[in-house]
């Protein structure tokens, strides 16, 4: 059984990133479905992306991406690590698809009780 108020933290965390660094007017898709004993999540947005040499760095702890927008954005570069601590904790894995300009894709894939 997973602790409720852990997964809504690490979702919120990735929701919260996709409407930050979206564009003014910019969209946020969130997607659910079960599919082969797994909880898929998939949270889409049409911002301004992540350049392909920092996709494999996003959910490491103190990591930015825009280092130059770090004071104006807020934050501190933990949320997606401490996302990716929540989701492996709950036997889960999240992954990345992104294209600089063109938005990111953050898939959640969560076990689903009693399978």
């Amino acid at each position: 059984m997973g602790n409720d108020a852990l997964l809504y933290r690490a979702i919120y965390n990735v929701i919260e990133n996709s409407i930050k660094y979206n564009h003014t007017g910019g969209q946020v898709s969130v997607q659910s479905k079960a599919e082969q004993g797994q909880i898929i999540i998939t949270i889409l947005d049409s911002g301004c992306g992540i350049p392909a040499e920092d996709q494999g760095q996003v959910f490491e702890p103190f990591f930015r991406v825009d280092k130059s927008r770090s004071r104006q954005m807020g934050g501190c570069g933990l949320g997606l690590a401490l996302t990716k601590a929540i989701i492996e904790l709950h036997g889960g894995q999240i992954g990345i698809v992104s294209s600089s300009p063109k938005g990111t894709t953050i898939r959640i894939m969560l076990p689903q009780q009693g399978k």
